[in-house]
């Protein structure tokens, strides 16, 4: 098979042989030879003409697409630098330019550097070396200046080429200075938040979901006996906790991370050094881009709380104790006028005893005494918080009447009634007997 380039070489000898002859010589050469020879040129300058047409058009669209990446580069919403192996730009798109305010031709041919503020010099020169090294496309943050002095936080997306042999930096700059903006708001923000929960009063702790620690405020840190390396170094929450609760601990963490909410609830804690304090302790989950990812409490220590609790308890039964030996019969009545306490004295000399009157009303225990002076007087003793004395008689239901010398008295319950029966005494003076009951025995007072 013939090629098509042999064709055409054998066409153009055949047509330099013939222009060559001279013209005697040409004109023995018969005309179908001629014809034939000239028709195959024909031919042969229409597929060249076609090849001419087809190499035009593929031209065109070799510009055409050199046009468009010529604007994908120019017009990227980032900037664009080629950098020499010496650094130096030798190319940069029109975004780049307008970032920085220079023009194209100021920046051609400028060191990269000199756009980088001066403390990060060294920075971006092992910046540039370690891409060199590693081949690796890397990032990095740098301040560039602008052609207006103004500077600016950038992102650097830089990878090493190689064209005929020599380095070439492909670098990519991304204006970051909202994002550091926004950056330093939240740190400021969280800065803070963590200046104003040092302040707090109270221990305040956060976890991951295994309840390693990875906060704590100063109040925290203190009460556990715990240093900021301790807390770089690691933290358990249940390392804090006395082994005792550890296991209801754990069960309430895991329901806490299902978002179960189980209010104040008291531990034993445990400090660093091994001492233990009484705590209230409340926490929920902390979530993080619609995850939960640990939880957030607070921790109360109770235990001066707990102290004075078991201080008053003591001198409450010591008062109780004291209240029970007297002679004088003492009732306690809280501000919904139920009786709360009765001393034995109350009991022994009465018609009813302690459990009686505990739990009910001067009018459930005594009908109609509300009609009594003595109700009146301790219903002022209640609101206006004045202590009372009097000496009255008091009418029971079945018509029986006795004399009380009676103090009345405002305490933090309620009103605290001393009295002391002293019908007999009244009856004796009276030259009257009561008629009912053995001689000298006291009776209830309901009111």
């Amino acid at each position: 098979m013939v090629s098509e380039g042999s064709h055409g070489d054998e066409l153009r000898m055949q047509m330099e042989k013939i222009i060559g002859l001279p013209l005697g010589d040409f004109q023995k050469i018969p005309s179908a030879e001629v014809q034939t020879v000239l028709r195959s040129l024909a031919s042969r300058m229409s597929e060249l003409e076609t090849v001419v047409a087809g190499l035009q058009q593929s031209q065109s669209e070799l510009e055409e697409s050199r046009k468009e990446c010529v604007e994908l580069f120019d017009f990227a919403p980032v900037g664009y630098f080629n950098l020499d192996s010496r650094g130096f730009i030798f190319n940069a798109n029109i975004t780049g330019c307008d970032m920085l305010g220079f023009s194209r031709a100021k920046l051609l041919n400028a060191p990269f550097l000199s756009l980088v503020e001066p403390q990060y010099h060294e920075a971006f020169r092992s910046y540039l070396k370690e891409i060199t090294e590693t081949g690796h496309r890397l990032s990095t943050e740098v301040e560039l200046r602008c052609g207006d002095g103004a500077t600016f936080h950038a992102q650097l997306q830089t990878v090493a080429l190689y064209e005929k042999s020599n380095i070439v930096y492909r670098v990519s700059v991304a204006d970051i200075t909202e994002r550091k903006r926004a950056e330093k708001a939240l740190q400021m923000s969280e800065q803070k938040y963590r200046e104003l929960a040092d302040l707090l009063p109270e221990a305040l702790f956060e976890t991951d979901i295994q309840g390693a620690v990875t906060y704590a405020n100063k109040k925290a840190l203190d009460t556990f006996i715990v240093t900021p390396d301790d807390l770089r170094r690691g933290v358990n929450i249940f390392d804090y906790i006395f082994p005792g609760y550890r296991d209801f601990a754990r069960q309430r963490f895991a329901r806490v991370l299902q978002q179960e909410d189980f209010g104040p609830e008291e531990y034993l804690l445990q400090r660093h050094d091994g001492t233990t304090f009484a705590a209230m302790v409340h926490s929920g989950p902390i979530h993080r881009e619609g995850n939960i990812v640990g939880i957030r409490g607070i921790a109360i220590d109770i235990s001066q709380r707990k102290q004075a609790e078991q201080t008053l308890l003591e001198s409450e039964l010591r008062l109780r104790g004291t209240l029970d030996s007297m002679l004088e019969g003492c009732l306690i009545i809280d501000f919904n006028w139920r009786y709360v306490y009765a001393n034995e004295a109350v009991a022994r000399q009465g018609r009813f005893t302690r459990e009686q009157f505990i739990g009910h009303t001067p009018s459930e225990v005594l009908p109609g005494i509300e009609k009594q002076e003595i109700y009146a007087r301790m219903k002022e003793t209640m609101e206006k918080r004045v202590p009372q004395e009097l000496e009255t008689q008091i009418v029971y239901p079945d018509g029986v009447k006795y004399w009380f010398d009676i103090r009345i008295e405002p305490v933090p319950e309620g009103i605290l009634v001393l009295y002391v029966n002293k019908s007999d005494r009244k009856f004796a003076e009276q030259g009257v007997k009561t008629g009912t009951g053995p001689s000298g025995q006291a009776t209830d007072m309901a009111g």
